[in-house]
């Protein structure tokens, strides 16, 4: 695992926020890969419901107010980021899969994995059965 500062980064995952964060420049100090730390809080406060004692998605980090959880957008974009062709455009994601999020939902995700990546890794593998795909390693 890859560490910036304590933030979990790949070069697999920074192609995942190139290729869907509405702000990807954001993550990213002066272009030279150090991790806007500012912004990846920012980010996990507005947008990210934490409370593993809720009854929602069994206590999963999610988006606030919605059932979508960090591990279902990481695991789905993963997925996109995959296929040859290029994937689902991001346009595509945010109007057909994830309507109901706001663009800078999918970026508060890829922050709160950099940040959380012990617990999303145990959620995903609680959710599908099996570990975060090896490439984001």
């Amino acid at each position: 695992m890859a560490s910036n500062n304590g933030v979990f980064i790949t070069d697999h995952l920074k192609h995942m926020i190139r290729k869907y964060a509405a702000n990807p420049d954001a993550f990213f100090l002066n272009g030279d890969g150090n991790i806007n730390l500012a912004h990846i809080d920012r980010l996990i406060g507005q947008f990210i419901d934490t409370n593993p004692k809720s009854n929602v998605r069994s206590g999963q980090a999610r988006i606030r107010g919605t059932r979508r959880t960090v591990c279902d957008i990481i695991v789905d974009t993963w997925f996109q980021a995959e296929i040859p062709e290029g994937g689902v455009p991001k346009a595509y994601l945010l109007g057909q899969q994830y309507p109901d999020l706001p663009p800078e939902a999918i970026d508060a995700a890829y922050a709160f994995l950099m940040r959380n990546h012990d617990r999303i890794a145990r959620e995903c593998e609680t959710s599908f059965g099996h570990a975060l795909p090896k490439d984001l390693y």
